[in-house]
């Protein structure tokens, strides 16, 4: 199947700068969208003074790889899954998992965090979110309410998830079949 354009299409695209009235639409769709439209929530979050092991567990559990770290109510950074791997010791240690175990317990989320945060609101279009992602190379953004608190999290399969629904409405219904044959 040839996805490619004809001629004709490639010059209406030059003489209208865009390809078709869909397009505009999508486009249209894309710039008014807010993230607090398509954000997940709620969020799984971890206290700063939690340990590592249990920011990968926690990780595991809910099957994310970030978690806003909050200090009470207020978020004060973020962890994912690749800052976890990399504050892991190596696997070439000469520690005995023993002392291994006893000095991953020692270390907090606090001390593998990443911040500031790159966060947005609610309120914040969509484009712009997902071209903060792209300018500062991160998989997802906090939702921040005017207080500073988690009220959601936006990331790239959110974004994915709503573009493929957007061109391919099929795909909707095929992902709600298999949500329901999903065992419980």
């Amino acid at each position: 199947m040839n996805l490619d354009p004809t001629l004709e299409e490639k010059n209406e695209w030059r003489e209208t700068g865009t390809p078709n009235k869909a397009n505009d639409d999508l486009v249209r769709w894309w710039r008014m969208v807010d993230v607090g439209d398509i954000m997940s929530s709620p969020v799984i979050c971890i206290d700063r003074q939690s340990t590592l092991p249990e920011a990968l567990e926690l990780m595991k559990r809910h099957h994310v790889r970030r978690l806003p770290v909050l200090d009470g109510r207020n978020m004060v950074g973020i962890v994912t899954l690749g800052d976890l791997r990399g504050a892991l010791p190596s696997e070439v240690t000469t520690l005995n998992r023993t002392e291994l175990g006893y000095l991953m317990d020692q270390v907090t989320v606090e001390r593998a965090m990443r911040h500031p945060v790159i966060s947005v609101q609610p309120d914040t279009k969509l484009a712009d979110a997902a071209r903060l992602m792209l300018e500062h190379r991160i998989g997802g953004l906090p939702v921040l309410s005017a207080a500073n608190e988690v009220m959601g999290l936006v990331t790239e399969s959110d974004i994915f998830r709503i573009l493929i629904d957007m061109l391919d409405p099929e795909s909707r219904s095929t992902r709600a079949r298999q949500t329901k044959q999903a065992p419980t």
